[in-house]
C-alpha cells in the first residue's frame, strides 16, 4: 500500500486477508486519516476471496475521510461468482494455481455501482479493456495489441453516496 503526502510516498507489506485495514494503515507513517486519500488496489481484487474484498472496501470506507478515492482493476464474474478470464481459462487457472496464484474473485461489472453503493462508495467510471485502450492509446494498432475482455478498470469515490 502506498499514502502520499507531498513529495513522500511511503509502503507497507500486509496480508489484507490477515490484517485489518485500519491496523495496515497505522503502520504508515505517511497516512493522516483526516486527509482524502487514493487507494490504488491494481492486479489486487482478482486474488482475493469474496469475504477479503468486502472487507477491503469496508476497512476503507470506514477509515478513509468523505471524498477519498480508490481505482482498481477487477475481472468479471460468471453467474457462480467466480472470475472469468477468457478463452484460456482453464489453461490459466491450472498455471496460476501452480504458482501459488489462484484467482479467487470477480464481480458483475453490471452490478458493480450497487455492490460498491453497499460498502459506501459510489462509482465514478469504470472501463474494459477496449475502452481503455481507445482512450488513452488511440493510436495503436488495433490488430497488434492484445485484449483481455475480462479484465476491467474502475474508480470510486468514498462518501457521495
Amino acid at each position: 500500500m502506498r499514502c502520499r503526502r507531498g513529495p513522500r510516498t511511503s509502503t507497507s507489506r500486509a496480508s489484507i486477508s490477515r490484517s485489518a485495514l485500519p491496523d495496515v494503515l497505522a503502520r504508515i507513517q505517511a497516512f493522516e486519516a483526516a486527509k482524502p486519500t487514493v487507494f490504488v488496489a491494481e492486479g489486487l481484487l482478482m486474488y482475493l476471496d469474496h469475504d477479503d474484498v468486502k472487507r477491503l472496501l469496508d476497512g476503507i470506507a470506514n477509515t478513509a475521510p468523505a471524498h477519498s478515492r480508490i481505482v482498481f482493476t477487477f475481472l468479471s464474474a460468471d453467474e457462480l461468482g467466480r472470475p472469468v478470464i477468457g478463452h484460456a481459462a482453464a489453461r490459466t487457472r491450472f498455471l496460476l494455481k501452480l504458482y501459488g496464484e489462484p484467482l479467487r474473485s470477480g464481480i458483475h461489472p453490471e452490478r458493480l455501482g450497487e455492490y460498491l453503493r453497499e460498502r459506501g462508495f459510489a462509482l465514478r467510471e469504470h472501463w474494459d479493456e477496449r475502452r481503455l485502450l481507445a482512450r488513452y492509446l488511440p493510436e495503436r494498432d488495433a490488430a497488434r495489441t492484445p485484449l483481455l475482455d475480462w479484465e476491467y478498470a474502475a474508480i470510486a469515490d468514498r462518501g457521495s453516496v
